[in-house]
């Protein structure tokens, strides 16, 4: 029996939504989450990345 690869990433949002949860759950507004978002993609380099879906990423970028 094979066994089935799952990623640990919600596959219904963009990238940038992903990276938004936490902070919407913290309470934050869109003005303050944005540049939190977009420091963060920038860190790991996925700037460019930011609308693409979780799937569309590959191994490593998840």
């Amino acid at each position: 029996m094979e066994a089935k690869t799952m990623t640990a990433l919600i596959q219904i949002e963009h990238v940038s939504k992903f990276l938004e949860l936490p902070l919407i759950y913290r309470g934050l507004s869109r003005k303050q989450r944005e540049p939190l978002v977009l420091q963060a993609l920038e860190v790991v380099d996925l700037l460019d990345r930011r609308m693409h879906f979780p799937s569309e990423l590959s191994g490593g970028q998840q």
